[in-house]
């Protein structure tokens, strides 16, 4: 797989959207070093990658890992243009789901967002989404299986895109593609390609059908004949 390199990526993003790139061989983990640095963060391999809930995350080689740090005007999240949108975890993991479904189409591949931070190709988990705040700054951190070798206990539910793609240019598909997401998502493709939605589903507010993905990232599930609004948690299918 071709190396990331920081000249490559720096010449192919929006001017503004990002104030640094740094590239790792490895990090302990990427969303570390963008919250301490502010800086868009790119690594091999990570040792403590992590999902959801503390999770870990496997980053082994092969995998394209980043970090991109997002910083707040009290609970407004500023972007490279200056202008100020309200701050919601689940827009923001919808939008990188959004920008790294789209990215993958561009190279034919036919992704699919799993609410509320994975993408999935042909079933299988090719995409993980992290959101974290501390204080003005956030991360939101991408990792997406390029050219990775699948652990045998987790072959059953990810695979790997093995796919001749330049990381840098996928890299920066995806980055200018967040901060267009985040300026103004496009939800309408969010409920066209989203695999949660029809689904029974169980979570925090109880059992019902997943019936679409608002504005604000937000799953909104019928539960009897109210709808809920699900902004962040676990949902778990309860159908195919």
């Amino acid at each position: 797989m071709k190396k990331i390199v920081k000249t490559e990526i720096e010449k192919l993003l929006i001017a503004g959207n990002v104030r640094d790139v740094l590239v790792y061989d490895c990090v302990e983990s990427t969303n570390d070093c963008a919250l301490n640095t502010g800086a868009t963060v790119f690594a091999r391999t990570q040792t403590k990658g992590r999902g959801r809930n503390g999770r870990s995350f496997f980053s082994g080689e092969g995998g394209l890992y980043f970090s991109i740090a997002l910083f707040f005007e009290e609970n407004q999240i500023r972007l490279g243009s200056g202008a100020l949108i309200p701050f919601s975890a689940g827009r923001l993991t919808v939008s990188a789901g959004i920008a790294v479904a789209k990215a993958l189409n561009l190279f034919g591949i036919d992704a699919k967002i799993k609410w509320v931070n994975d993408v999935y190709v042909a079933g299988k988990k090719v995409c993980g989404i992290l959101a974290e705040r501390r204080g003005d700054i956030a991360a939101i951190g991408i990792g997406i299986n390029l050219n990775s070798s699948i652990p045998d206990d987790l072959a059953s539910k990810a695979a790997s895109l093995n796919a001749p793609i330049d990381p840098n240019v996928l890299a920066a598909s995806v980055i200018n593609g967040f901060f267009h997401e985040l300026a103004s998502p496009d939800i309408e493709f969010a409920n066209a390609n989203c695999i949660t939605l029809g689904k029974t589903v169980e979570c925090e507010k109880g059992i019902g059908v997943a019936v679409g993905i608002d504005a604000d990232g937000a799953l909104l599930i019928l539960i009897g004949d109210q709808t809920e609004r699900l902004y962040y948690g676990e949902v778990r299918f309860l159908s195919a």
